[in-house]
């Protein structure tokens, strides 16, 4: 009896071992799942005890640092030693969540650092897109501020001379005149910022639709028609029938805003040219002119808002510096790009690809 009741207290105690060897291998296992999640998240990550021990770290946050190996066991001094992330470090292994932005090797990350059982976690979110985005967006409303003034100070001005009295009975019209120019400037402008909003927000636009783009440049030269003449500028447009998905109402403007520019900033007795085909699967639009030509130093800038190579001539065209910005935007919404080519004193060719 005590040989067999040995027997089987001995095979119970195996059975038992060999069900937690099981045990610790379902745990390994989900460990191991777990840590191989972590090791592809895009967010870097970083577990440390009391001490500052690293328990667990991922790729992400190897990469951020330029960490080589594993720094599991290691010290957290071994993959960072600013004095603002290790001091943040410390508040949350008091028990305090804290957070910062921090910039390494040009991004920009979001630093998470909170309390966990028997240590911390840390976080990195790359946000460099968002932090662009927010600076793009407060550089623009300090640009529109700045834009809205210049045409309203004018107006402003030429108004009070007119109602204090200081004018002259027959400066009047000439005033007159003035405010009204500074007022359609303005206008043009407030629909300039309202297009490029909407442009911005693209998920707003109607859904595309076929558009006979030869059609939609004979009514831009139609409608340019008067300016090139008064401009001494000749306008062709050699377009044969080209079909392309898009709104037709924002292809217009693109065409519109590239064949405006070549004529405000041609010679008198220059060109200006509009050019449609297609080839190798894509649309290609093709706007020239012969006209003062953009510096090489500037042709990377012209398509950004609000930005104009020669502002002293820009009070005389009356352009809005949005132009450009705005054909790069509908050009983006039609998948296309935009690309620039010209000669100080040869003139300039717009191509946008479709």
């Amino acid at each position: 009896m005590n040989r067999q009741s040995s027997s089987a207290r001995l095979a119970a105690l195996r059975g038992d071992n060999d069900l937690l060897r099981a045990r610790l291998a379902a745990l390994q296992n989900d460990n191991d799942s777990v840590y191989a999640l972590l090791d592809h998240l895009r967010e870097g990550i970083a577990l440390v005890d009391r001490e500052g021990t690293i328990l667990l770290v991922n790729r992400s946050a190897l990469a951020i640092f330029g960490a080589q190996d594993d720094l599991a066991g290691k010290n957290v001094l071994e993959l960072f030693r600013e004095v603002e992330l290790t001091t943040l470090l410390q508040s949350a292994l008091e028990g305090r969540q804290a957070e910062t932005q921090y910039i390494r090797y040009g991004r920009t990350y979001q630093a998470l650092f909170s309390p966990a059982e028997g240590g911390a976690m840390i976080l990195f979110l790359d946000v460099t897109e968002k932090a662009r985005a927010e600076r793009m967006r407060r550089q623009f409303s300090a640009n529109v501020s700045h834009e809205l003034k210049t045409p309203l100070t004018g107006i402003l001005g030429y108004a009070e001379l007119v109602s204090s009295g200081m004018a002259r009975p027959e400066d009047a019209r000439l005033f007159a005149g003035k405010i009204q120019a500074e007022a359609e400037q303005l206008i043009g402008l407030i629909e300039d910022i309202i297009m490029l909003s909407q442009l911005d927000e693209a998920e707003t636009l109607p859904a595309p639709e076929p558009v006979e783009l030869g059609e939609v440049a004979a009514a831009v030269a139609e409608a340019l028609a008067s300016k090139a003449q008064k401009h001494d500028v000749h306008l062709g447009c050699n377009v044969a029938e080209t079909w392309v998905n898009g709104n037709r109402s924002l292809l217009y403007d693109l065409l519109y805003n590239l064949a405006d520019n070549a004529i405000k900033y041609n010679r008198p007795g220059g060109r200006a040219d509009i050019v449609i085909s297609q080839t190798a699967g894509h649309t290609v639009i093709e706007v020239t002119d012969t006209g003062i030509g953009i510096a090489p130093e500037h042709q990377d800038r012209v398509l950004e808002r609000f930005y104009r190579v020669d502002k002293s001539r820009w009070k005389k065209t009356g352009g809005t510096g949005l132009g450009l910005s705005i054909v790069k935007h509908i050009a983006s919404v039609h998948g296309g790009t935009v690309e620039l080519q010209s000669e100080v004193g040869k003139g300039t060719t717009v191509t946008v690809l479709l």
